[in-house]
């Protein structure tokens, strides 16, 4: 009898260990995409090395690396990867050599990946949350600022809405990196508006100052600047709303904070940028606006460029103003640094990097021979002796 007790408990301790280990290998796959990576360093388009422009990250509490793209079509082109897991946060700067200038008209271009997670629906979204192009003067080692874990609806640049009784912005302002413009290309849309959410940074979409934000985005304004964040209130309420009756206001309730997105661009499905393809973005800085030194213009035209061919082609532009005095140093020359922010939460995705031209550089792309992948046509335009 003691021998039978003794055999059935080591059939089921077996029957334990083959049922965990399955277990085990999902949850390794879960953690990273290794395909996706794999598939999109694969078709990388042709960009340059970032050694020479940009500080290499060295930090732990930094997920961003640099690796080198293996599609063959692209030599001699590094990408930035600056997330590919839960909770992450992400930086690559410009180094002190290659500067913004905001006094001069400026040209920077670069492909963007954002993973392969979106879908026609946001049921079926996995993706998250993002990244951002930035020009700051907060120092090499900027970021959002978190007291515990990472929000993803901060892309590392933005400020973390988590206390819920702050009645004013100007905490949610304090946390983002200051003297800063940031122009998102958000994957996860955050709008909760309950209660039990607010406080939670997952917020920040349910802005409606240009349009209701309903599928994945881009958008900019200044993160350090509590302009660009509007509080709201919610109450302990079914409904969330403050009751009639309570004209003393002594409901419980709580506040949140959304995002000011201006010159918004968004998708008709989530599919907008988490979709396995590289996309275009071309930024067009104009030294002056408005016939005022102290404004600039930005231009940015995503899509811009076929991802294959490398030929240009219509995207969608949206042109804002830009304040210098939020950016500049009072006294300093009028450059920012420049770079790239990430960060995820529970969902995430393969973020990643690659640049074409960058200010004071030659467009990266000018000799190098554009093939039609499809066609298997030379584009290259010809060149008169």
């Amino acid at each position: 009898m003691r021998f039978l007790v003794i055999w059935v408990l080591v059939l089921g301790l077996s029957f334990l260990i083959m049922l965990a280990q399955p277990l085990l290998v999902q949850a390794r796959d879960i953690d990273y995409d290794f395909d996706d990576l794999n598939a999109a360093l694969a078709s990388a388009p042709q960009g340059i090395p970032l050694s020479y422009y940009f500080d290499t990250p060295e930090s732990e509490t930094n997920s961003a690396v640099t690796v080198k793209t293996t599609n063959p079509e692209s030599p001699n082109t590094e990408a930035v990867q600056l997330t590919n897991g839960a909770h992450q946060l992400g930086t690559l700067w410009s180094n002190d050599k290659n500067t913004f200038d905001l006094n001069r008209d400026q040209t920077v271009s670069m492909w963007l990946y954002f993973g392969h997670g979106g879908a026609a629906t946001e049921k079926g979204n996995s993706a998250g949350d993002g990244m951002a192009f930035v020009l700051q003067n907060d120092g090499k080692d900027a970021r959002t600022k978190f007291k515990g874990q990472t929000y993803g609806e901060t892309l590392g640049v933005w400020g973390v809405d988590e206390d819920n009784s702050a009645t004013l912005p100007d905490n949610v302002a304090f946390s983002a990196i200051q003297k800063s413009w940031a122009l998102e290309f958000d994957t996860y849309v955050n709008k909760d508006t309950t209660y039990d959410g607010a406080g939670e940074a997952r917020s920040f979409d349910i802005d409606q100052s240009q349009g209701k934000i309903l599928f994945p985005h881009i958008a900019s304004n200044y993160p350090g600047s509590f302009f660009s964040y509007e509080l709201h209130t919610v109450y302990h309420t079914n409904d969330g709303k403050r009751p009639g009756w309570d004209v003393f206001g002594s409901t419980d309730k709580r506040y949140y904070h959304s995002l000011r997105h201006e010159g918004l661009i968004q998708g008709k499905d989530y599919n907008f940028l988490s979709n396995g393809k590289w996309h275009h973005l071309t930024l067009r800085y104009t030294q002056e606006a408005d016939d005022d030194p102290r404004k600039g213009e930005m231009q940015y035209t995503f899509d811009d460029k076929d991802p294959q061919t490398g030929v240009p082609q219509t995207g969608e532009s949206r042109t804002v103003q830009i304040d210098k005095d939020i950016i500049i140093d009072p006294g300093g020359p009028g450059t920012a640094r420049w770079g790239f922010t990430g960060s995820t939460g529970g969902y995430f995705e393969n973020n990643l990097v690659v640049f074409d031209q960058i200010p004071d550089l030659v467009d990266a792309t000018a000799e190098v021979h554009l093939t039609d992948v499809t066609q298997g046509k030379d584009l290259t335009p010809a060149v008169d002796d």
